[in-house]
């Protein structure tokens, strides 16, 4: 049975919506306990209905009372709204934000808010096969801690990152690497039907084969010293293919992705992450 935990999720996008799913799928709150607000009362109600959950049509409606409000914004969108999301908020309220960038120091400045956390989850975090990075301001202890502990191994893995310059940039070899995946399913599966396949024969053939892959991964299963090693032969079909990807540079590509992934999340944290927006704030 789901605790009896109140959340608040602030965005109902990808992310937002990812979230509500793993708390659901986690048992960590119900569904009736579970609040969402999003930037339009029709994408609310949208959101709300989809998932089962229930809709706010106001910022200062979804927190009230909540025991953690979850934070699943655009940095750009939360700097037009924290004034208002920090005169709902209460000094016995956790917050969780999920978006990249924005750091600790400027949500706790923004928010008026001592318990303060930021986590990195992917969009697996639906299907609770996210390992997700985190970080927390010291005020954040005891037992809510462990609520988010708890929480964020429950949708897949947890990762604490003490010093908080490495959280986002773990993002462009965790939360963003799962599009990395993606795209090489879509080159694959275009390869296959150039081999002579059809779509649905070609998606089905490579998508198994990235399963099966992630299958070896799994504790207490994966061949030692290397997968790629356990898998091919010297000179069959397998390690040609190999030759070929080192030789024309793939370690080059996927480095110059996750360098191209890291300096844009370092420019969003100059824009938004440390300078605190204005909030105006009468409690």
């Amino acid at each position: 049975m789901a605790a009896a935990r109140q959340i608040a999720v602030i965005g109902g996008g990808h992310i937002g919506q990812a979230v509500i799913q793993g708390l659901l799928a986690c048992n960590f709150a119900e569904a009736g306990a579970i609040r969402v607000s999003c930037r339009t009362p029709e994408h609310t109600a949208r959101v709300a209905a989809g998932l089962g959950v229930v809709g706010c049509s106001t910022t200062a409606a979804c927190v009230r009372g909540d025991d953690w409000v979850v934070i699943a914004l655009r940095p750009r969108d939360f700097a037009e709204i924290a004034g208002d999301l920090a005169r709902g908020l209460t000094p016995d309220q956790a917050v969780l934000s999920v978006m990249g960038a924005v750091s600790l120091g400027c949500l706790t400045s923004s928010l008026e808010a001592d318990q303060v956390a930021r986590a990195i989850p992917a969009l697996s975090a639906a299907r609770r096969k996210s390992v997700t990075p985190w970080t927390a301001s010291r005020a954040l202890r005891g037992e809510r801690r462990h609520e988010l502990q708890e929480l964020l191994d429950d949708l897949g893995g947890e990762l604490y990152f003490e010093d908080e310059r490495l959280l986002d940039a773990s993002a462009s070899v965790g939360a963003c690497a799962v599009a990395y995946h993606l795209e090489l399913v879509d080159v694959l599966t275009s390869s296959a039907i150039r081999l002579g396949c059809t779509p649905e024969q070609a998606r089905h053939l490579v998508e198994g084969s990235l399963m099966g892959a992630a299958a070896l991964l799994e504790p207490g299963t994966r061949p030692q010293p290397r997968t790629v090693q356990a898998v091919a032969h010297p000179g069959g079909a397998t390690d040609l293919a190999l030759r070929v990807l080192r030789e024309r540079g793939v370690e080059q590509l996927f480095g110059a992705a996750v360098d191209a992934a890291a300096a844009r999340l370092a420019e969003v944290s100059r824009q938004f992450g440390h300078s605190p927006f204005a909030s105006n704030n009468s409690k």
